[in-house]
């Protein structure tokens, strides 16, 4: 059986950095997708929520994101592979470089 994962994330440097950047365009996003589907607003709390240890997003330090992909691997038992949107128009092209590098050279390596 081959799962695959995908997920909001983002990288900080930080995971209250990586929160504070992430969340203005996911609050822009989600509360439009709110009003169109007549969803309660989102909150900073739901979101901050959300990137919890059991949460849905991948959006932290480079260590939070690792423990939250081998949390992920345990709940399923096995990934295959998993994606990471990073999609935000109100990170800048320098804070979406930075993170998907992290990726690359933090959490990868913490964890294969």
């Amino acid at each position: 059986l081959r799962v695959g994962v995908h997920a909001f994330g983002y990288v900080g440097s930080t995971a209250q950095e990586a929160r504070d950047v992430f969340y203005p365009g996911w609050e822009r996003m989600m509360s439009a997708l709110a009003r169109e589907r007549g969803f309660p607003r989102p909150s900073r709390a739901g979101f901050d929520a959300a990137c919890g240890p059991e949460g849905p997003y991948l959006v932290g330090d480079a260590q939070a994101v690792a423990e939250k992909v081998l949390y992920v691997d345990e709940v399923f038992g096995g990934v295959d592979r998993m994606t990471i949107q990073m999609t935000n128009v109100m990170v800048s092209h320098e804070q979406m470089i930075r993170g998907i590098d992290a990726l690359g050279r933090e959490v990868k390596p913490m964890v294969h």
